[in-house]
């Protein structure tokens, strides 16, 4: 076995807990190998005392200076801090000194100061909870003004055999949103008899050859060419 996948072996040992089991594969690298940085570095892991740890970890520096976990773990011990027990207790510790806060997309923690979780992708904006928030709504239409409404629209449907329609419907939610507001302001229609003529004419298309089990689809996506959004009474006047 290579020293490489015995260093591996360890690694996993250690993660496991299993330090006496860790050490003996480690002494055997260092037996073949005394200058391996790495086994040397792990030999940390596997003793309670923080003195022959920092004797493992000087050493590792020395083969390689530029090793920052070593040099980060020795500041500790000789703040007299205890050693972590693994490698991942390192990662643990480091993370719990940064300041951080939950996603509410994945409920895990992130740094702060983070744009997006790095965990799920999502952006920072996106986590802060929606507030639900009850407005007054106030509709001023008449019953007198929507019969003479269906009145002459169902006439034209008449005349054109139905082709007057998307126009009929068109007209009634404009209708509609003219005699509704929230809060004062005044919902807008956006949608268009053409607009509503083009949908309406593939839902046809479609639910003809389908037989009519194209009707559910068809509906969402003619109602789906709505557009109804609230104005400030000041852009109405």
């Amino acid at each position: 076995m290579t020293n490489d996948a015995m260093l591996s072996k360890a690694i996993a040992l250690l993660k496991n807990n299993e330090k006496e089991k860790a050490k003996t594969i480690l002494k055997d690298i260092l037996s073949s190998s005394p200058k391996n940085d790495k086994a040397l570095f792990y030999m940390a892991f596997t003793t309670s005392s923080n003195k022959e740890a920092l004797e493992y970890l000087k050493k590792s520096i020395e083969i390689n200076p530029s090793n920052e976990k070593a040099k980060q773990i020795i500041r500790k011990l000789e703040n007299k801090k205890t050693i972590p027990n693994t490698e991942s207790e390192i990662s643990t510790r480091q993370q719990q000194s940064i300041p951080t806060k939950t996603c509410n997309t994945c409920n895990k923690h992130i740094p702060n100061d983070s744009n997006f979780c790095p965990h799920c992708g999502v952006g920072v904006n996106s986590n802060k909870k929606r507030e639900t928030t009850h407005g007054h709504f106030q509709f001023t239409g008449t019953g007198p003004g929507l019969i003479w409404l269906m009145i002459w629209t169902s006439i034209f449907n008449i005349i054109t055999f139905g082709l007057f329609f998307p126009w009929a419907y068109a007209t009634i939610q404009k209708w509609t949103c003219e005699n509704t507001s929230i809060d004062g302001r005044q919902l807008t229609f956006k949608g268009s008899g053409i607009g509503f003529f083009k949908t309406w004419l593939l839902i046809g298309l479609f639910t003809l050859i389908t037989f009519g089990l194209y009707t559910p689809w068809g509906c969402a996506d003619f109602y789906g060419g709505q557009q109804i959004t609230p104005i400030s009474r000041e852009s109405v006047i």
